[in-house]
């Protein structure tokens, strides 16, 4: 049992070495965001400037590292919000720099977590950061990733609510591969 107990301890400090990483790289704005063109099957042409804002972090000596890597990590030491909301910075900072490409963008999606979703004060982050940066609020959709649960339905409903009163759009993210499905699109103004 001896060994058995070391490997735990080394998977735990492992665990808690990565989370410090994705701590820090969210502390100093470091998130690698991508933007993913949201394209028709048939004429993508019909969408233009239309994006999905994807997250990756820089790992050492440059390596890209794949969010299979570090949103597990993140999830269990709960990072969520924070990446949620570090991500949602860092795409309106762009944007606020960058007038000609807000002008042409359509619009953009950005992820929200379960956890996320499910705190009071994300619809007020969120408005902030739009006045902030002077941001046209129907520009953006906010994705509520339907993979992870939320923990707090009633709250997730308020947060839907304030977002979409904010003039933010709401939508399911990989509708149909979660483990809510038809439960959102009854509960929730999507």
């Amino acid at each position: 049992t001896a060994s058995v107990d070391t490997e735990a301890a080394l998977a735990l400090r492992h665990e808690a070495e990565h989370a410090e990483r994705i701590r820090q790289i969210i502390a100093r704005k470091q998130l690698l965001l991508y933007a993913q063109p949201i394209v028709a099957n048939a004429h993508p042409e019909a969408m233009p400037h239309k994006y999905e804002v994807l997250v990756r972090l820089q790992g050492d000596q440059g390596r890209v590292i794949p969010p299979g890597e570090f949103l597990p990590v993140a999830m269990r030491a709960g990072l969520m919000q924070t990446l949620d909301m570090a991500i949602m910075e860092q795409t309106f900072e762009w944007f606020a720099t960058h007038p000609r490409a807000l002008e042409a963008l359509s619009h953009c999606a950005i992820n929200l977590s379960g956890p996320t979703v499910a705190s009071p004060v994300i619809a007020q982050r969120i408005g902030l950061g739009l006045s902030q940066h002077r941001l046209p609020a129907h520009k953006f959709t906010f994705e509520i990733t339907e993979s992870q649960a939320i923990a707090n339905p009633a709250q997730a409903t308020d947060t839907i609510r304030a977002i979409r009163a904010c003039g933010c759009r709401v939508a399911i993210d990989d509708f149909g591969t979660g483990v809510a499905t038809f439960d959102y699109l009854k509960r929730f103004d999507v």
